[in-house]
């Protein structure tokens, strides 16, 4: 399996001025040469910025960061891929914390300072058989930017919660840092400080909240989240039942 820990990996930046979106581009890349493990595209712009399933991603020119990270062959099997998900969202945490102390993860993996979105993650996993040969990690975080689209609810980003513009280039590097350590852990096999870690981070946690499924709209309380991803809710009358995304979705 691939080691974060070897020579050069993490070190290598792509900078682009424009690009459809940095998923897209890193993907098209390891389709016609060999890409280096941990190798990192970033870009000022993205005219097609992506998110999940349908959803875009909107972004300023040069104000956010919007990234995307190659792993080659990451080193979990693959009923482990969420785990994936979870070190992503704990290095954005573990980088945006020192800045904004209310840094959240709500699941599965979006980044929020309290009742507000700051970042999203987007994360392209190629699968042969039962083997996890790759995946690009895209990430789309608000730093500079203080004016959003209309339809974008609750927005946040760095300068509005902490008052204080801050250098893209040097939160990216540290982002990368904090995902390599996170990553070390993983490969370690440290999946409990993994989990707890998660947990300690997770918006609404052990808080009883509204949630929707379908047309049905009812209270539980947010009580684990399962190896695979799914949430694990708890309905005021104890019943516990487990959703996978877009299942179910929080509620105001």
């Amino acid at each position: 399996m691939t080691s974060m820990k070897s020579g050069a990996s993490w070190r290598k930046i792509i900078e682009l001025e424009e690009v459809e979106s940095t998923n897209q581009y890193l993907s098209d890349l390891t389709g016609c040469q060999d890409v280096e493990h941990g190798t990192v595209v970033s870009a000022v712009f993205q005219s097609a910025g992506k998110g999940h399933g349908d959803a875009s991603w909107e972004s300023e020119p040069g104000k956010n960061i919007l990234a995307s990270i190659y792993l080659k062959e990451p080193c979990i099997p693959v009923e482990k891929q969420f785990y994936l998900s979870k070190v992503v969202s704990l290095a954005i945490s573990d980088m945006l914390k020192p800045l904004c102390p209310g840094t959240m993860i709500k699941w599965p993996n979006d980044i929020y300072i309290k009742d507000r979105k700051i970042g999203g993650i987007l994360i392209e996993n190629t699968i042969t058989g039962r083997k996890l040969m790759s995946s690009v990690i895209g990430i789309g975080l608000n730093v500079n930017q203080e004016h959003f689209p209309s339809i974008i609810p609750a927005p946040a980003s760095v300068i509005l919660e902490s008052g204080k513009p801050a250098d893209v280039r040097i939160l990216l590097k540290l982002l990368i840092k904090c995902l390599r350590d996170r990553y070390d852990k993983l490969c370690q096999g440290e999946y409990g400080d993994i989990d707890r870690d998660y947990l300690g981070n997770l918006y609404r946690y052990r808080t009883e909240s509204r949630f929707q499924s379908g047309k049905r709209i009812f209270l539980a309380t947010i009580t684990g989240v399962r190896e695979n991803g799914e949430l694990e809710l708890r309905t005021r009358k104890g019943t516990v039942k487990t959703y996978s995304f877009k299942e179910v979705q929080y509620m105001p």
